[in-house]
């Protein structure tokens, strides 16, 4: 917790501290508050946009609210291959929009 103590309005250490305590300590009411958190801090950070699209989707299951935020990730970076991509595997899994999922992977 000292870099969030030194510095807690940088919304890189929330992302990545929010991931720790997701993967590693399977804290997930902590690591969704530490992604909103990091979204506060830096509303069009594509980053953290793209992994609380994902936490949602695949941790919480709340498929409206992780499509919201897929694509303010996407809009915040039309480059991010990897937030790209989830969001494909997203429409091709949840929501069977093939065409769609696969102009996004192309």
């Amino acid at each position: 917790m000292e870099a969030l103590e030194l510095f807690p309005n940088h919304s890189s250490i929330h992302l990545k501290y929010a991931g720790f305590l997701r993967h590693v300590r399977k804290d997930l009411m902590n690591a969704e508050r530490h992604y909103q958190e990091a979204i506060r801090i830096s509303p069009d950070n594509g980053d953290a946009l793209g992994s609380y699209a994902s936490f949602l989707h695949g941790v919480r299951n709340q498929l409206d609210q992780a499509e919201v935020y897929y694509k303010r990730a996407i809009q915040a970076d039309n480059t991010h291959t990897n937030n790209l991509c989830n969001y494909g595997l997203f429409l091709s899994e949840e929501r069977k929009d093939y065409r769609e999922a696969e102009q996004l992977y192309k």
